[in-house]
C-alpha cells in the first residue's frame, strides 16, 4: 500500500472513529490549541523544502499529527486546571499513536520517529496519572515523565537540525515551533 493510500487510510479511520464513537474530536482547532499555548505556528513549507519527496511528505505528515497531540495536550490541560469542568477528558492518544505508526520515515529519520512516538507515549502516561486525581499545574515542570518528553522533544530538533542544516529559514523555524508547541516546558 502506498503512503498516501496510508495517510488517507489513518485520516478515514480517524473520521470512522469520531462517527461510531459519538465523541467530539476535535474540541479545539489546532490554530486555538496553538493560541492557548500561546506558541507561534508555522507551517512546514513542503513546496521549498530540500529534502527528499519522501521526507517533505513524511514530516508533513507527522507536523500534522503531533498538531493533533498538541490539541490533545492543550484540551487535556484545560479539563485538569478547570477541575473537570472545561475541556475534555484526553481519548485520542491511540488513534494518534496509530496513526504515527503507519508513517514510514527514511533510515535517518527513524530515531527521530521513534523519539516522537516515545514522548507522545510519555505525555499520553502523565496526563493519565493526572486524571486519577494527582494534577498540580504548579508542579507540571518537576514530573519526571513531562522532563522526559522534554527532553526527548529536544533531541528530536537537534536530529532535524542535524539532518537537514541546509533546510531554509522557514522550515527550521516549523521544526521548531511544531516540536516546542508539543512539549509541556
Amino acid at each position: 500500500m502506498s503512503k498516501l493510500n496510508l495517510s488517507l487510510l489513518s485520516v478515514l479511520s480517524f473520521f470512522v472513529f469520531d462517527c461510531l464513537t459519538g465523541l467530539n474530536l476535535s474540541a479545539l482547532t489546532v490554530e486555538e490549541a496553538y493560541r492557548l499555548i500561546p506558541h507561534k505556528r508555522t507551517i512546514f513549507d513542503y513546496n521549498t523544502a530540500l529534502m527528499s519527496e519522501s521526507e517533505k511528505f513524511y514530516l508533513s505528515e507527522i507536523f500534522r499529527i503531533t498538531d493533533l497531540a498538541t490539541v490533545e495536550r492543550v484540551n487535556m490541560l484545560i479539563w485538569l486546571r478547570s477541575g473537570g469542568q472545561k475541556g475534555r477528558v484526553s481519548s485520542n492518544y491511540d488513534n494518534i499513536l496509530m496513526q504515527l505508526e503507519y508513517l514510514e520515515p527514511s533510515q535517518k529519520l527513524l530515531g527521530f520517529h521513534n523519539i516522537i512516538i516515545q514522548s507522545i507515549m510519555e505525555q499520553r502516561k502523565a496526563l493519565n496519572v493526572w486524571k486519577s486525581g494527582s494534577f498540580s499545574y504548579s508542579n507540571l515542570r518537576f514530573d519526571p515523565l513531562v522532563k522526559s518528553s522534554s527532553a526527548k522533544l529536544k533531541k528530536a530538533y537537534s536530529i532535524l537540525m542535524r539532518e537537514f542544516p541546509k533546510e531554509n529559514k522557514h522550515n527550521k523555524q516549523a521544526f521548531f515551533d511544531h516540536l516546542c508547541a508539543l512539549d509541556f516546558i
